[in-house]
């Protein structure tokens, strides 16, 4: 697998890669290769006879060396000039597969057939030197200098030749210097050198002692800049260390497989959540491993191998042991060196309890929803069901205030009048409460109308209310259209207007609305100078039956503000407020207010 991922990546390189045998025959050429120069088959019969021999040398020389690294420049007839290009080819042998890696780079445009041909050395960038060691010199080439990128041309001791070595290599170049001096050991060695100007670049560093009469007299070598072709190397090498480690790790399981759905390669994931750790997969069908594959994910195969990417985020796949696995997955092709579909990659993740958590969790909300539902219509029968005795209670004590007052005393009418005042307060809680139970029932359409016309309206039916407390409601902004339930919004005014009034210790008592547009919501804010909510209430503010003061202090059913709250979340809302507990209050509400297209 590694191999064909590398051959796609190498493929758009830019430059010319190649990968050819011993005996010339290119085995890989990337996109740009094969674009400018047509049929060629073997890189040496492509050279004319002088360049042909030397990149044959050359290629003996890599072979029979250590390092396995080595340059060369030649001529070679281009598809569109008919003058050639110079190509510098940067060469490595691989003694694995005995094939030669070559990554190449167009010379023409900087030099000519004659510079080239003088500085061949150059080009490959392989300089000479030699040491003194009796008078602790160096001598380079200009090669050397230009690799160092030192522009005065003045001689070195070893010590500050060896200084241009980076930390990592230092110790291994003074090392490899010792050994040959010493034991006549030669070095061939790949390092890295910061130059004059800064810059770590990868060298070849190759070394032996000269004996003259017996005596070692200097070390000489070649010295070799190889920076672009190590990093290429490092480059790949890292490529295929990273996709090494996203396979084994990744979260999902993974596996790649031929045209004929033969595994090439699997993640550890895969063994794992298959159970199939003790079963080695490379090689063998799919098919024979998952005996039990859906004939439906079979056409899937065919459809991926040819071209398509197909994905499902949930999928059932009933096991031929009877249990149930949930799956999500995903399927892609993927292409060899010569863009050919090769096969596909599957990528799964079995989620059969996410699902399995999910489904219990959509039961329980049917089921909390029908339950809901059976209390709205039993709150609401019974409301009904109960507004009728306490209407009797009531037209009673009005029977028995008309036509029995004057027998009664002072105490018997006392008694009465708590009789009529506790039957209207049962009506108007009766009546919330059948206005509660409404509100997870209610089918009335919303429709287009201006904020102010609800405002209006509810001004008009509390203006007697309103008046006797000397209380004043101003709409302090702009009006804004609005897309909701009239009857809602209404109720909604009602109970918070009322609420800031009545609990309100002011002579006269002020009502204050704000509204704010924002995107597809409008902002309510309904401000009083009450009395405020003291802080530790939150909770009991919007709870149905919840009072905050004594129903001998002030009046009311606490249902108000629960209905308010149910009514502006039924419709996607919310509402809050702030206080301090003593400079009234500011109910905040966001309606839902778009017109559905």
């Amino acid at each position: 697998m590694t191999l064909k991922l590398k051959d796609q990546f190498s493929y758009l390189l830019p430059g010319y890669v190649l990968i050819f045998g011993i005996n010339g025959n290119i085995k890989f050429a990337n996109q740009q290769f094969e674009t400018e120069f047509e049929g060629i088959n073997n890189i040496y019969n492509a050279h004319d006879k002088g360049f042909k021999d030397n990149l044959n040398y050359s290629v003996q020389e890599l072979i029979n060396s250590k390092s396995n690294n080595g340059n060369i420049v030649t001529y070679l007839k281009h598809k569109t000039k008919d003058s050639g290009i110079w190509i510098k080819w940067n060469l490595k042998f691989d003694r694995n597969s005995k094939s030669v890696f070559a990554n190449g780079q167009d010379f023409s445009e900087d030099y000519n057939f004659q510079e080239i041909m003088k500085d061949a050395q150059s080009a490959a960038e392989i300089g000479i030197w030699e040491y003194d060691i009796e008078k602790n010199k160096t001598i380079w080439s200009e090669v050397v200098y230009d690799i160092h990128e030192i522009e005065d041309r003045s001689q070195f001791n070893l010590e500050d030749a060896v200084d241009f070595y980076h930390p990592d290599s230092k110790d291994l170049i003074e090392n490899a210097v010792q050994e040959a001096i010493i034991h006549n050991k030669p070095w061939d060695l790949i390092c890295q050198l910061n130059t004059a100007k800064g810059n770590t670049i990868w060298v070849r560093a190759r070394g032996r002692k000269k004996i003259n009469d017996g005596k070692t007299e200097r070390l000489i070598g070649t010295f070799q800049k190889i920076d672009a072709n190590k990093r290429l190397e490092l480059s790949l090498q890292k490529a295929e260390e990273n996709l090494a480690q996203i396979i084994k790790y990744t979260p999902a399981a993974v596996a790649m497989f031929d045209l004929n759905m033969c595994y090439i390669a699997h993640s550890d994931r895969w063994l794992e959540d298959y159970k199939l750790k003790d079963q080695h997969l490379i090689g063998r069908s799919h098919y024979e491993i998952f005996p039990d594959v859906l004939d439906r994910w079979k056409e899937d195969h065919k459809r991926v191998m040819n071209g398509e990417t197909l994905i499902n985020r949930e999928d059932e796949w009933k096991r031929k042991d009877g249990s149930t696995v949930y799956i999500n997955w995903e399927l892609r092709p993927w292409k060899d060196s010569n863009g050919e579909i090769g096969g596909l990659i599957m990528y799964t993740q079995v989620i059969t309890d996410q699902v399995k958590n999910r489904k219990h969790l959509e039961s329980l909300i049917d089921e909390l929803n029908r339950s809901n539902s059976d209390l709205e219509q039993f709150a609401y029968v019974a409301s009904h069901d109960m507004k009728e005795p306490v209407r009797m209670i009531n037209s009673f004590s009005d029977l028995l205030r008309l036509k029995y007052a004057d027998q009664l005393d002072e105490k018997g009418k006392t008694y009465l009048s708590k009789i009529k005042n506790s039957s209207e307060r049962m009506t108007k809680m009766i009546s919330s409460l059948l206005d509660y139970a409404r509100i997870g029932q209610n089918s009335e359409r919303q429709t287009t109308f201006l904020f102010s016309k609800s405002l209006n309206n509810v001004l008009e039916d509390q203006s007697k209310f309103l008046s006797e407390r000397n209380a004043k409601v101003s709409l302090n902004s702009s009006d804004h259209e609005i897309y909701y339930n009239p009857n809602f919004l209404r109720i909604i005014l009602t109970n918070l207007i009322i609420n800031g009034v009545k609990y309100n210790k002011n002579v006269n008592p002020e009502i204050s609305i704000d509204l704010e547009k924002q995107e597809n919501d409008l902002i309510v804010k309904v401000r009083d100078n009450g009395i405020g909510i003291e802080k530790g209430n939150e909770a009991k503010v919007f709870g149905i039956f919840q009072r905050l003061q004594n129903s001998s202090d002030y009046a009311g059913t606490g249902i108000g503000l629960a209905l308010v709250k149910k009514i502006i979340e039924s419709g996607g809302g919310n509402i809050t407020y702030e206080s301090d507990g003593k400079n009234g209050t500011i109910f905040i509400f966001k309606l839902r207010s778009v017109k559905k297209e």
